[in-house]
């Protein structure tokens, strides 16, 4: 990619690395299920309730969703029906109806175009061009404030321009992989032939920029601070044969995009409802404690309105917070799963007693093989909900141009993780009584 992020540690969650993993059920003390008509009667008629709970919130959301699809409620943008953690509704604009208004739809990423790779064309005189970084599928929001190290050549020589000329901005989209056609093979296919650019991206500012080269012997140019400052739309690819040859960095066509088209509107009851929403959040992470282990600290209440509007406005802190949230639940998933596969490999080489440079899948007995992928495949099952919101739910955040629709995104997400905390704090009250 040309760059290594510098990642910070959030602040306002709890560290991995300290976080005690929820008791279970064989550790509750034999007293707790003595009786079948004492505390496990309670316990056997408190999980009824919360399960009648759970039923009765997604009944309610159907309810809702079936109204805005009537027209005969108020229009729900999300439709996340599902938990943090699990995957979230998206409809395909292939699903929309010819002759309907597409805003009824739920939202999905916005791609460019499928472009030839071998024409590259020239920016009009009043037309805006700024260049494009790529970082894979990451997506950052506004406020945010990433550090990259630059070593590959091509970025090296876009940063020198852009902090020459004075304008030290940079375009970031989200990266894809788009479906092979299906008259094309894969293996044939150039990797690169396949990418897909999301319309929309985050605008870098560069605002500290140190060469470190000879710190580092070479390998790592500059070291670079950056604040995202909003977001661009990118109308056309100019250089589009370097995204193959890669010998200078990519250039585009953009505009500057106004997110806050709704400006003047009223939207404080959604805002205070979002603090409520996030406030109970963090509440119940302090509750439940270490029977979650990625969780918020109290610090993060830093504002009587986590909503408000604008660039700088306290609804993309609590946004950041939230992608950093999921960022931390993803790692603690790798990291699970990474110690389950060092686990597998100690098990094979304790039971042959040889020790070996390099071991494949196929070295393993069968019984080792069944246990290591099915790891792998619940490892993908859990993480695929988490990246799909890092990647999907988050770029149709910043490409959404109305604040009042983003804070009913947001809002179907917090809703749905209160919803998991309440019952998880309700089980462990269960188990504590």
């Amino acid at each position: 990619l040309g760059s290594a992020p510098r990642a910070r540690p959030p602040q306002a969650l709890r560290p991995v690395a300290d976080a005690v993993p929820p008791a279970p059920p064989s550790a509750v003390p034999a007293a707790a299920a003595v009786s079948v008509g004492g505390s496990l009667h309670r316990f056997t008629w408190g999980l009824c309730l919360v399960l009648m709970s759970a039923g009765l919130w997604a009944l309610r959301s159907a309810l809702r969703r079936a109204e805005a699809e009537r027209g005969l409620g108020r229009e729900r943008p999300g439709g996340f029906a599902q938990p943090l953690g699990s995957a979230w509704a998206m409809a395909s604009s292939a699903e929309e109806v010819e002759g309907e208004d597409s805003s009824s739809e739920e939202p999905d990423v916005r791609w460019l175009p499928t472009f030839p790779l071998s024409e590259d064309s020239a920016a009009a005189p009043d037309e805006m061009v700024m260049p494009v970084f790529f970082l894979g599928e990451s997506v950052y929001l506004p406020g945010a404030r990433p550090d990259l190290n630059i070593f590959e050549p091509r970025y090296c020589e876009m940063y020198n321009n852009i902090i020459m000329n004075g304008s030290r901005r940079f375009v970031v989209p989200l990266l894809g992989t788009a479906p092979a056609p299906p008259d094309s093979s894969a293996a044939a296919q150039d990797k690169r032939d396949s990418l897909q650019i999301a319309e929309y991206g985050a605008v870098f500012y560069v605002e500290e920029f140190k060469k470190i080269d000879e710190e580092t012997g070479g390998r790592i140019k500059y070291l670079c601070e950056h604040r995202v400052i909003g977001a661009a739309r990118i109308k056309r690819i100019l250089n589009p044969r370097n995204l193959k040859d890669r010998s200078t960095y990519v250039r585009a066509v953009v505009e500057d995009v106004n997110m806050d088209l709704d400006e003047g509107e009223n939207v404080k009851g959604a805002e205070l409802q979002l603090t409520r929403t996030f406030e109970r959040v963090v509440q119940l992470h302090s509750k439940i404690d270490d029977a979650e282990a990625v969780r918020f600290s109290r610090e993060v209440l830093i504002a009587d309105n986590l909503g408000t509007r604008g660039v700088d406005g306290t609804f993309w802190h609590t946004a950041n917070l939230w992608q950093a949230l999921v960022q931390e639940r993803l790692l603690l998933l790798q990291q699970e799963r990474a110690k389950g596969e060092a686990a597998i490999v100690r098990q094979f080489l304790t039971e042959t007693g040889e020790w070996r440079p390099q071991l494949r899948l196929m070295d393993l007995p069968e019984n080792l093989q069944v246990k290591f992928r099915q790891l792998q495949e619940d490892f993908r099952e859990e993480a695929a909900p988490l990246r799909d919101l890092l990647t999907r739910f988050f770029q149709t955040l910043i490409q959404e141009g109305r604040h009042e629709k983003r804070l009913e995104m947001m809002q179907e997400i917090m809703d749905q993780e209160a919803m998991r905390l309440q019952a998880k704090s309700s089980l462990q009250d269960l188990f504590d009584s």
